[in-house]
């Protein structure tokens, strides 16, 4: 592959490979993929020598059944790990296997490239999907050394019908202290995006169907003002969590309007500007790639996954830690939020604020308990009930519901509207906004 992009008139301006693989080109594994498991004579080979090597012994191996997987990543809870050691020892084998393949073809891209381009890959979405999907081994890849970026699109959370956080899937955090850059894919829908079936109705063949494409997740907004505010939140929240990202336009025309190509036009500006403001968010949330696999998948997403977007309302930004990284966390923020983390007795989820004791939940926190953990541990709440993203240089809330809304800065400052190009003076603000609303907020003195 190397080799075909050198021999482009065009092969100086590649700076980047995606190593790519599975469904979507997203490392998706399992029922994602063909529906059905590895059962090959290498694949029973490969599992083998892994338990072999687990358990330090010759072990009496057999592929789990496609029935017994769901049977144990469906039945109680918690997992009876006793009772389902070899499906989840196979999903373990599954989700070590897909990393350590993502490490080997990097390292080869990166020896065939001569470490001249930087190589990725869309990978490590266990903070919305369970351990089948075989995105927990990104723990293993974190610090390759042949890995300069991670990739993923943003959540797509009740369709991206809502004024709900497009959560991140993973432990950002944890990445960029690593080096690497985490890419974003901003396939935002708008109001000029057009159902795939009318546009190209000759792809209407396989997997892709009317009927699937007729799910709300492939329309944006009915109007242009309300297209630019989800706009705007994608942006601020790359900008203000100090990532990178590009808009992908899927099959065409979703940005082809003067006013949104003007609006993309002043976000580069200032994200060339201001790209890199410092963050000091008080909350952190740890994450465990080992989390899932002792919950079935309806528990873990529920911890995970809907803990992630109940964040959301909060009013306050927080970082994505995985485990590893936990004294850093600790060290520098005021309240921490651990997901389903693994050697806790009982399960579930634990909160935690400074010189306050914790506190374990069976199933996720609400924003209420979480912002008065934060509060109690000297936080910073922005707006309560609101999505906010924030640095120390930007501020963008999204309203939940129609009306007024509160902002609290930590200081009195000035700030600039990005939309409405305002100047606003003090501490605390309150603004009238539509439901969904979005305004990114520069703070200028």
């Amino acid at each position: 592959v190397c080799a075909y992009v050198r021999g482009f008139p065009f092969s100086e301006n590649v700076i980047a490979i995606q190593v790519a693989g599975m469904q979507t080109d997203e490392w998706l594994a399992f029922r994602n993929a063909t529906g059905s498991f590895d059962y090959s004579l290498p694949a029973q080979n490969a599992y083998a020598e892994w338990l072999k090597n687990k358990y330090k012994k010759e072990v009496n191996a057999y592929l789990p059944t496609s029935e017994e997987l769901w049977e144990a990543r469906h039945g109680s809870k918690i997992v009876n790990e006793e009772k389902y050691r070899n499906a989840v020892d196979y999903i373990r084998f599954f989700n070590e296997g897909f990393a350590l393949t993502i490490k080997e073809i990097c390292a080869l891209v990166k020896e065939e490239t001569k470490g001249e381009r930087l190589v990725g890959v869309f990978y490590g979405y266990f903070g919305q999907l369970a351990c089948e999907y075989a995105h927990n081994g990104i723990d293993m890849l974190i610090h390759d050394e042949n890995i300069d970026f991670f990739a993923s699109p943003f959540a797509y959370i009740s369709c991206r019908q809502t004024a709900e956080d497009w959560i991140y899937h993973s432990v950002m955090d944890s990445c960029t202290r690593a080096g690497k850059l985490w890419f974003l894919e901003a396939d935002v829908r708008t109001c000029h995006t057009k159902a795939l079936y009318e546009t190209n109705p000759e792809l209407m063949e396989g997997p892709r169907t009317v009927k699937h494409f007729e799910n709300a997740t492939w329309f944006g907004p009915k109007t242009e003002e309300e297209t630019l505010w989800v706009l705007l939140r994608s942006f601020a929240k790359v900008l203000c969590t100090g990532h990178v990202f590009w808009w992908f336009d899927m099959w065409g025309q979703w940005y082809n309007s003067p006013t949104i190509m003007q609006f993309m036009k002043r976000c580069l500006q200032l994200y060339k500007r201001a790209y890199g403001g410092k963050k000091s968010n008080d909350l952190a949330v740890i994450m465990d790639t080992e989390a899932s696999y002792g919950l079935s998948e309806a528990y873990y997403n529920e911890l995970s996954k809907e803990q992630l977007v109940e964040l959301g309302f909060v009013g306050a930004p927080y970082d994505m830690y995985h485990t590893q990284d936990e004294a850093f966390a600790k060290e520098n923020c005021k309240a921490l939020l651990y997901l389903a983390p693994s050697n806790l007795e009982g399960r579930g989820n634990f909160l935690v604020g400074k010189n306050t004791e914790g506190v374990r939940k069976e199933g996720k926190f609400t924003a209420q308990e979480v912002a008065a953990c934060l509060k109690n541990a000297g936080g910073h709440i922005y707006s309560e009930g609101n999505l906010i993203y924030a640095n120390n240089q930007f501020v963008c809330v999204t309203a939940e519901k129609e009306g007024e809304v509160a902002l609290t800065m930590p200081k009195a400052c000035k700030l600039r509207g990005f939309l409405d190009g305002k100047i606003y003076e003090g501490k605390e603000f309150t603004f009238t906004f539509a439901y969904n609303q979005s305004e990114l907020f520069e703070v200028i003195e």
